[in-house]
């Protein structure tokens, strides 16, 4: 996972209640949140699919940025997260807010530890990759002109995100000797096969579900002919706020 959105999303939740209480006399208190601040504003520029996700629409004409350079920054901003934090006395932070401090150290301590490993190079599952992106316009308003816009804008930079989703992947693969396994990365290849399958079968599939719409009232639905016995799909999961 490139970032922890969710673990930062719940690192935040924990410090909300004590958020909303005054900080006077509690300097070593009003840092740490003025730190979870500074990180949630700076996850949401980085990985703008998570933030429209959880309902932020500043950034939803943009795509991440997997270029080196962007990763290299990131990295570098993680490590001084973590210097920041030791100059927080733990110590004096009231019991629930050192909860948040161990849990904030501790997805730092984790994003920095496997940085040398460059685990987004080998890192591909069946749901997260660009054979899901479709599903990014779900989490996007369209009530007006300009958020149809920002639609549009993202579209148009989509070409240069997929080429960089590429280039992070299977030419580092070869040069550092490093790969899925075969069994993983079989079942998603699979996955995707089906999902890009000849026109025969996506056809198939619309009549499948055209029949089961039009007989929901009924014990069993009939299967259309030709489409073999396999009954249609009647709801696909949702995507996970993650993406690498």
């Amino acid at each position: 996972m490139s970032k922890l959105v969710l673990g930062l999303l719940c690192t935040a939740v924990l410090a909300a209640p004590a958020a909303a209480a005054p900080a006077k006399g509690k300097p070593a208190v009003a840092r740490l949140h003025a730190l979870f601040d500074q990180e949630w504003e700076r996850e949401l520029r980085e990985e703008p699919l998570a933030a429209t996700a959880v309902g932020d629409h500043r950034y939803d004409d943009r795509w991440p940025d997997r270029s080196p350079a962007a990763r290299e920054a990131s990295h570098r901003a993680d490590l001084a997260v973590l210097d920041k934090l030791k100059g927080i006395p733990r110590a004096a932070l009231p019991a629930s807010e050192q909860l948040n401090y161990d849990l904030f150290k501790r997805q730092y301590e984790q994003r920095t530890l496997a940085w040398p490993f460059k685990y987004w190079v080998y890192r591909i599952t069946a749901r997260e990759g660009p054979q899901s992106l479709n599903e990014v316009a779900e989490d996007m308003p369209f009530d007006t002109a300009a958020q149809y816009r920002l639609w549009l804008i993202r579209l148009e930079r989509l070409p240069a995100y997929l080429d960089q989703y590429a280039a992070s992947r299977m030419p580092s693969e070869i040069r550092l000797r490093n790969a899925p396994a075969r069994s993983s990365a079989a079942r998603s290849f699979r996955r995707i096969a089906a999902l890009t399958s000849s026109s025969a079968t996506n056809t198939c599939r619309r009549r499948a579900l055209r029949s089961a719409s039009t007989t929901r009232r009924t014990a069993a639905p009939s299967t259309p002919t030709g489409c073999g016995s396999t009954p249609p799909p009647t709801s696909r999961p949702r995507r996970s706020t993650s993406w690498a």
